[in-house]
């Protein structure tokens, strides 16, 4: 099959998620399914992105876009035992949870919902349950064509880039105790980009500055334990987009675009036993 883009893999690797289509505002693309070697279409929605398999497996969650309106997205699930869908959320901003928040132990996701004074609500929403909790309101700029992503570590800290007119750091706000602020972790540099990931075990993220090179960026490690950043390296790309790590996090994969006109690079992988 053409154009498959790969969303989620479940914990056991015995099912898989993707769809045909990386345009779902387009209303073209799909959900598919691969389990035993069994291909099925979820015929769920016209247009749909971030597909993830729950903590059950048996359950999906999945964002659908409103056309012409990046606020007013929604979140649903779907589960294959009844064939059902559900309204998680609604009013979701696009561009603040492209690659959605979900919990380490898949049983809760977090979104960002846009306010009228320009701030950005963060909830944190109970799969099963469909309960929802407001953590905090943030005032952030969003930028379209270089969206925020966010991190929900086993610490249960989600941790995100805030950017505002000058510059871009790492913040980190608590998933369920509303009484422990926002907190700002680095201020070394200027402008920070955290990377997106679906791996949930890290004992560290992956950051990336704009380089004075050609497309280039530089590389940057934030320790979550001892809250320690790094300066690790350049890399190739203007706009490195994801952090893929090993399951003994001693390696990582970064994929990256040259920039806005250029073509993707290579995966490039980061060896921390070897430093290199």
């Amino acid at each position: 099959m053409q154009g498959a883009f790969l969303q989620d893999i479940s914990e056991n690797q015995d099912k898989f998620l993707f769809t045909t289509d990386n345009n779902a505002f387009a209303g073209n693309n799909n959900i598919y399914y691969l389990n035993d070697n069994t291909l099925d279409s979820l015929v769920l929605t016209q247009g749909c992105y971030y597909a993830r398999f729950t903590q059950s497996e048996n359950e999906i969650i999945y964002h659908k876009p409103t056309l012409g309106q990046g606020s007013l997205d929604k979140i649903y699930s779907y589960s294959f035992d009844s064939d059902t869908t559900r309204l998680l959320a609604d009013s979701v901003s696009r561009f603040a949870n492209w690659y959605g928040i979900m919990s380490p132990q898949k049983d809760s996701f977090a979104y960002f919902k846009p306010n009228f004074d320009g701030s950005y609500g963060l909830f944190v929403v109970d799969i099963q349950s469909g309960q929802e909790t407001f953590l905090t309101a943030i005032q952030m700029i969003v930028d379209p064509w270089d969206p925020n992503h966010s991190v929900w570590a086993t610490d249960n800290y989600i941790y995100l880039t805030n950017s505002d007119s000058s510059g871009a750091q790492l913040y980190k706000i608590h998933s369920s105790d509303t009484e422990i602020p926002l907190e700002q972790l680095t201020e070394e540099v200027e402008y920070l980009r955290l990377l997106g990931s679906n791996n949930s075990h890290l004992d560290k993220l992956i950051l990336t500055s704009f380089s004075e090179s050609d497309y280039m960026s530089d590389f940057w490690v934030y320790e979550l334990e001892t809250g320690h950043l790094s300066y690790i390296d350049s890399i190739q790309g203007e706009y490195p987009t994801t952090q893929t790590w090993s399951s003994d996090n001693s390696k990582v994969a970064i994929g990256s675009q040259l920039s806005w006109l250029e073509s993707y690079t290579g995966i490039q992988v980061y060896d921390f036993s070897d430093n290199k």
